[in-house]
């Protein structure tokens, strides 16, 4: 195995309904494969995913579960960006192989291969029906593109940007549902400097919005989560973010009424690495409420991984 080079993603799913639910983690090397590192039940095992065909990755995308039917076995569904500049797909066919797809590239676009990636989530139109996974990717002039299936081809579609710079770059993707048996939608954030711009799936349409400055001079991903303060309440997203020079933390939280930021006390003392970190929100066993969890580099510490937790 080559040097690792980065992270694709991390997700967790149930390979049968009634299996436990296993983590899968996904990076790529510097030789340009994708690798698979997985819990089989009794050990952690990695799997040589390898190239697309007639090419090499040279950038993540993002990783994703999916399930064709409500508690089906889910699929997992991994996404990057190849040397030939097209977006690929990499997922398990029926016989447990792995299996390229070249998903192409919208006409006359370049993908954005040096920005930070924004990702792979499921839109989900309600408990109901299957998923039906999005992936999002900007283009070398900062606009928004999304390669979305709508249960029977996949398109891609435009969505541009309020702000379209070459400086934009991924900044993270959560989808949030209103209520338990509520539809499943994207937000998709993205960076422009020190703003964020997040684009959403809301009343049957997609809308733009800008948040207020993260007072920093470039927004760097530290992990876009759904949190919860109940079992049937309503999700509220979070972005984590730390800009070029490191900490401190921030956070970028809807309350329900409103988008706030706000600065994570002592996370400046720690040094944040500018690689920043991810998030996970965790739930309460008793109540539901889900709880961030953010992960992240320390300076002072280059080899350890932080954590902190607040509810």
């Amino acid at each position: 195995m080559s040097r690792i080079r980065g992270s694709v993603g991390v997700i967790k799913f149930l390979d049968q309904s009634t299996s436990i639910e296993r983590a899968y983690v996904f990076v790529y090397t510097d030789d340009g494969h994708l690798w698979g590192n997985w819990w089989d039940g009794s050990r952690w095992a990695w799997t040589d995913i390898g190239t697309p065909g007639g090419t090499t990755v040279s950038a993540p995308v993002g990783a994703v579960a999916v399930q064709t039917a409500p508690g089906s076995q889910a699929v997992p569904y991994i996404y990057v960006i190849g040397a030939d500049g097209h977006l690929w797909w990499s997922r398990k066919n029926n016989t447990g192989q792995w299996t390229w797809t070249d998903q192409g590239v919208p006409a006359g676009v370049t993908l954005h291969r040096l920005a930070d990636p924004v990702g792979a989530v499921n839109l989900r139109l309600s408990p109901t029906q299957p998923d039906l996974p999005q992936v999002f990717v900007l283009d070398v002039q900062g606009n928004l593109w999304r390669h979305g299936f709508d249960g029977l081809t996949w398109r891609w579609y435009g969505h541009g940007s309020p702000q379209p710079s070459y400086n934009a770059h991924g900044v993270g993707l959560v989808a949030v549902q209103n209520g338990p048996n509520a539809a499943s939608r994207p937000e998709a954030f993205i960076g422009v400097n020190g703003q964020v711009l997040e684009l959403t799936w809301y009343n049957d349409a997609w809308t733009w919005s800008t948040h207020s400055s993260s007072g920093t001079t470039y927004v760097r991903h530290a992990g876009t989560i759904a949190v919860q303060d109940g079992w049937d309440t309503q999700q509220r997203p979070y972005v984590f973010s730390c800009d070029l020079e490191g900490g401190p933390l921030r956070t970028n939280w809807w309350t329900g009424a409103q988008w706030v930021w706000s600065v994570q006390a002592g996370t400046d003392a720690a040094g944040l690495d500018p690689s920043c970190g991810d998030a996970v929100a965790l739930p309460d066993r008793f109540t539901g409420t889900r709880y961030p969890y953010v992960f992240y580099w320390s300076r002072q510490q280059p080899m350890r991984l932080m954590l902190t937790w607040w509810g």
